[in-house]
């Protein structure tokens, strides 16, 4: 395949990490044969995330290897960060800056923020330092009305990735929508066209509000239960939401590495152990200076004003049941206990399914 990559001496590849499962294969690479001879860094888009395992990089290094180039994982908190900006704050690696061409591999999907992922966020988060991170997390962003699922009109949080980005070489991307197409260009071009065609493919319509939603969460989020809660905050905060005022929502995830091991995770964690009503009054009046990841501890907790939430997971999580989060061992189980109406709805996949009512 060819992508049209302009010709340059030094190049940085962007990929997502497994919690965003993009295929690698031939994408990778395809664009790596396409940058010959440039001088070529990979690097992995991690943000907050936990560094992936010598066994889950194995087959990045080896194509990495193939061609010839230098991989990397990406570290918010190395020293050689450099600052392009104090406002917004931006922080970045040398090799990320004195790059020629940046080229961006993402997947384009519904999130909770940005209205779609992919685009120039694998950048300016995956790849940025953690002042920069939690900038962008700051409980202004959250509370902004704009910063919503499936939304880009006046959405503060995507306007402030790309003046993170702003002082950042030529950046391309490759950008594919799940079940869809793939989209090639300058970066912003085609973001807004892969959001295009993701807007119309990934949420669909039901015509009266649901009693309970069960949400299974794919493997490449039910790792933990950080990146899997986001299937129940994008069910209940997306506008209109499908389900009716305190409707049970069950998140059904393996969750083998509990509540997530990344410092993102761990102050997710931390953050929940204020509780429920501490979180949504410091949400709603605070300026608190908050780290990258307890900005999903905000979001859970406006989701139970909304909705209920239960888990169906085979692991222990104490800290949701603090959080007043019963957990199930099955959703027969959590059925029965929770007596669920006839009115509801299972969505084998609820990244890619967003479900909301229709309008008249």
């Amino acid at each position: 395949m060819n992508f049209g990559l302009p010709k340059v001496e030094h190049a940085v590849v962007v990929v997502p990490d497994l919690t965003r499962p993009l295929d690698l294969e031939p994408l990778l690479p395809d664009v790596l044969n396409e940058l010959r001879p440039a001088s070529v860094t990979v690097v992995v888009a991690l943000g907050l995330h936990r560094r992936l395992s010598t066994e889950e990089i194995a087959p990045l290094q080896t194509i990495c290897n193939d061609a010839s180039v230098t991989l990397r994982q990406h570290d918010a908190d190395a020293d050689d960060l450099v600052c392009l900006s104090d406002e917004p704050p931006a922080w970045f690696a040398p090799d990320i800056i004195d790059a020629d061409l940046i080229v961006c591999l993402g997947l384009v999907e519904p999130h909770q923020y940005a209205g779609f992922s992919g685009g120039i966020k694998g950048l300016s988060i995956g790849c940025a330092g953690r002042a920069t991170i939690n900038h962008l997390h700051s409980l202004a962003l959250l509370r902004d009305p704009g910063t919503a699922v499936g939304n880009l009109m006046n959405n503060r949080f995507q306007q402030t990735l790309w003046d993170v980005a702003n002082g950042l070489p030529l950046v391309w991307g490759v950008l594919q929508v799940p079940e869809g197409s793939l989209y090639v260009g300058p970066i912003k071009e085609a973001f807004e066209r892969a959001c295009a065609e993701a807007a119309r493919r990934h949420f669909f319509e039901v015509a009266t509000p649901l009693e309970w939603l069960r949400l299974i969460v794919p493997p490449a989020k039910a790792s933990n239960f950080y990146q899997a809660s986001r299937a129940a905050t994008y069910a209940a905060l997306c506008k209109p939401a499908s389900i009716v005022p305190q409707g049970w929502l069950i998140v059904e995830a393996a969750c083998h590495e509990g509540m997530g091991t990344g410092s993102g995770e761990r102050a997710f964690c931390e953050a929940l152990k204020r509780g429920r009503d501490v979180l949504l009054d410091e949400l709603h009046q605070s300026d608190r200076v908050i780290g990258g990841g307890e900005q999903r501890a905000y979001v859970l907790a406006r989701t139970l004003q909304n909705a209920r939430l239960a888990v169906v997971s085979q692991a222990e999580l104490p800290e949701l049941e603090r959080f007043g989060i019963p957990i199930f061992r099955t959703f027969d189980e959590a059925h029965r206990v929770l007596r669920l109406g006839a009115h509801g709805l299972t969505v084998e996949n609820p990244f890619h399914q967003v479900p909301r009512l229709a309008t008249p």
